[in-house]
This record gives C-alpha cells, sequence and structure tokens, in this order.
C-alpha cells in the first residue's frame, strides 16, 4: 500500500525529469524509479538487503506481468465462464509466462555480489528519508519547469536590439 501512495504522491514529481525520452520510456523508467525508492526502506527494514539488480529486473518483470501475464489470467477468467477449452489453454499460458518469471527472478538473486546487506533503519530514518525524497523531487520538479518557461512572450514587446530591421 505504501509503494502505491508513494506512486501516487511521488511519481507526478518525478515526469519531468524524464521529459525528453519517449512518453513510454519516460514513464517506465520513473515508476519504475519511484518504486524502487519508496520500497528500499521497507525492503531494508524488513529484509536488511537490497539487490542492485532489483532496478534493471523491476524494468523488464514489471512490464511483463502488467501487460502480458495479467492479462492472460484475466481473460482465462472470463473464458471460463462459457468456454472452458479456450479458458483452460489461457491458463496454461498464463502458467507457463508466470514460472518463465520466477525462474528469471530466482536466476537474478543468484547474483549475490549486488546484494547489500543493511541494518534496519529507524522509524525516524525511515519517516526522514521520504521527506528527503519529496524534497528532492519537488525542488528537481520545479528547476525543470523554471527552465521550461520561455524568457519572453510572444505578444509582449521585446527590446528593438533583438529585432533585425
Amino acid at each position: 500500500f505504501l509503494v502505491t501512495a508513494g506512486l501516487m504522491v511521488y511519481t507526478p514529481l518525478a515526469a519531468p525529469l524524464f521529459r525528453r525520452l519517449p512518453n513510454w520510456l519516460g514513464s517506465a523508467l520513473s515508476v519504475t524509479f519511484i518504486a524502487q525508492l519508496v520500497s528500499f526502506p521497507l525492503t531494508i527494514y524488513y529484509f536488511n538487503q537490497f539487490s542492485l539488480l532489483s532496478f534493471a529486473a523491476n524494468l523488464l518483470f514489471v512490464p511483463f506481468i502488467t501487460f502480458l501475464v495479467l492479462p492472460l489470467g484475466t481473460l482465462a477468467l472470463l473464458l471460463g465462464r462459457f468456454w472452458n477449452t479456450a479458458a483452460l489453454l489461457t491458463v496454461q499460458l498464463a502458467e507457463l509466462l508466470n514460472n518463465a518469471t520466477f525462474a528469471a527472478v530466482e536466476w537474478v538473486n543468484g547474483f549475490t555480489a549486488g546484494v547489500l546487506i543493511l541494518a534496519s533503519p529507524s522509524l525516524l530514518w525511515i519517516c526522514l528519508y521520504y521527506g528527503l525524497i519529496y524534497g528532492l523531487l519537488y525542488a528537481l520538479k520545479r528547476r525543470t519547469e523554471i527552465m521550461l518557461v520561455p524568457q519572453y512572450m510572444e505578444d509582449e514587446t521585446r527590446p528593438l536590439t533583438e529585432l533585425e530591421l
């Protein structure tokens, strides 16, 4: 629930940071980036470890699950109401893809050199972390917005030195 709340609060602040990228890529990167930032303190608090490969893994696995495996599962549920054979085939495909995802995650987990072992942070540290992330993202968003503002409006009078006669 906290990651979902974090996505709602922090993603609009981080979106301008990825504005130069194509929309699909910028959106994927900003959501993955924010999900990682928000889940980081919880991950180290409960599991005392953090994988440096998690960002890359999430960038690949989240769209795969979101746009392929979950829709297949939903389609299987709907097909099950009126066409059991098609529903069974769809479920088998979704299960195969889901198992492939679990196998890939296990493979990524095998790279223990990229795992940081950390002590559980205090509640104060976690609160300060979220406040700092908010402040930093807010400041970066404001800076980006200021850089995008034109120095003059098209309908305002400009000094004659800028005009070619």
